[in-house]
């Protein structure tokens, strides 16, 4: 998972790859708003530890962004929506945390009988 930063500077690298061209640190630390490219060298391993980019070493502007985007991959970010609660439970149990109050169990609308269309008459 990617820090904010990271995503920021990880498309950034995108759009410029997309013009053709990798840009220099200084344009990265220009672009992301750093005052130094340390700040853009200290992200830029942190996305090539997470297998993002790839970098040659000894070669000016050679970074290749490798990790597709969430767009082209076609799926969007996880959210907590898609996590059943079951799992939710066990890795907050994982982390030292208990619930304080139970969960309910969503509920579901009553189901209404009605009695003259779901019996018949009988004629005697």
């Amino acid at each position: 998972m990617l820090t904010a930063r990271q995503a920021e500077l990880l498309e950034y690298l995108r759009a410029q790859a997309a013009n053709g061209r990798c840009p220099t640190f200084r344009e990265m630390q220009k672009a992301m708003g750093f005052n130094n490219p340390a700040g853009v060298y200290h992200l830029l391993a942190g996305l090539e530890a997470r297998g993002a980019i790839r970098r040659a070493r000894r070669r000016a502007r050679a970074i290749e962004v490798v990790a597709p985007s969430p767009t082209q991959r076609g799926d969007a970010p996880p959210t907590l929506e898609h996590v059943p609660l079951a799992v939710l439970r066990a890795e907050l149990a994982r982390r030292g945390y208990a619930l304080l109050r139970p969960v309910p169990a969503p509920v579901s609308a009553p189901i209404r009988h009605d009695v003259s269309t779901t019996q018949k008459a009988v004629n005697p």
